[in-house]
Parts: structure tokens; C-alpha cells; sequence
């Protein structure tokens, strides 16, 4: 079993609610965070991967497994597509946090709704159904929300305006 996992994040925010939320439901578990801020920046600049964020996404990975990891954990779904390149740079695992949710949603239904904070998020979090649905051989329908309101409450630290507001846009939107 993992005794050691590092949380690579690009919010604080994020990584200190999945720090809490391992440490308490799984609490033989140590938890390290690893926060990159300055990829999200980029990420939201440039509006995808670059080589220069894949870079620095494997630097830090790296970094993990040096600082004793035995698993790395991305919690930040703009940034999942590097786990391709960084996963042969160390003999560690690496996991991205949307991946259960991609083949749950896959398994359960043929139209899929998509409800991201920032644009960065959509085109990987899609990449990654469809895939998932290929490996079952299964037709989708993919629709997708951004609601970036949420993204700035939740930067402010305002979780419970952030959840509203993804509830509202649902709502109006209706994603799926």
C-alpha cells in the first residue's frame, strides 16, 4: 500500500481541501503538497499545454519521487495530459483526479456534460472521456459549460459562491 503521496496542484485552494480530505478519510496516508501556481497563470495565458508547462510538470513529478513519493496525484485537470510524458521520467505512479470520474460518467450515460471553471480544463477533460469511452467501444455526446465566475469566487477562497454559481450555470445550461 502507498504510505507517501504527493498532491501537484496549481491552486492552493485545491490542494489544501485534498491534503484535508485524504488526510482525513485515509489518514495512514502522508500527503506533501507540490503547488505550481505559475503553470496555471501560463495555462490561463496561453490556453494550453506547452512544452514549457509539460516541463515544468515533469520537473516538479521528479521533484516528488525525490522528495520520497511513492505516488503522484495531479488534482488539476488542465494539466492531466502531461502525466503521457512525465510517467516514463520516473518509476513512480502517477494519477490523474478526473480519471474516475471520465469512466464513471462513460459507463453510466451516452450524453456527458462538462462544467469547467477555466477554458484550460475542457479540451483535456473531453480528450479524456472520449478515450475512455473508445476503450468500451461506446458512442457519446459531449457538451460543455465553462463558468468562470466560479473560478474567480473560488480563487477568493469563496468555495460556497463557487458552488453556487456552478449549480446556476448548470441549471441554465443544462450540460448534459
Amino acid at each position: 500500500m502507498i504510505k507517501k503521496i504527493a498532491l501537484l496542484s496549481t491552486a492552493t485552494g485545491v490542494a489544501n481541501l485534498m491534503k484535508d480530505y485524504i488526510s482525513e478519510h485515509i489518514p495512514q496516508i502522508q500527503v506533501f503538497n507540490i503547488i505550481d501556481e505559475g503553470v496555471l497563470q501560463e495555462l490561463i495565458r496561453v490556453g494550453t499545454i506547452t512544452p514549457k508547462i509539460n516541463r515544468r510538470i515533469c520537473q516538479n513529478i521528479i521533484a516528488a519521487e525525490e522528495y520520497g513519493a511513492e505516488a503522484v496525484l495531479l488534482t488539476c485537470s488542465s494539466i492531466s495530459p502531461c502525466i503521457n510524458i512525465a510517467q516514463k521520467l520516473v518509476g513512480i505512479n502517477i494519477y490523474r483526479i478526473d480519471e474516475a470520474m471520465a469512466e464513471k460518467a462513460v459507463i453510466l450515460g451516452s450524453n456527458i456534460g462538462v462544467v469547467a471553471t477555466i477554458n484550460s480544463t475542457l479540451a483535456p477533460t473531453c480528450e479524456l472521456i472520449k478515450e475512455k469511452a473508445a476503450a468500451i467501444n461506446k458512442d457519446i455526446n459531449i457538451k460543455t459549460v465553462l463558468c468562470t465566475d466560479a473560478f474567480q469566487a473560488f480563487l477568493r477562497g469563496d468555495a460556497k459562491t463557487c458552488e453556487k454559481l456552478i449549480k446556476v450555470y448548470c441549471t441554465k445550461q443544462d450540460p448534459a
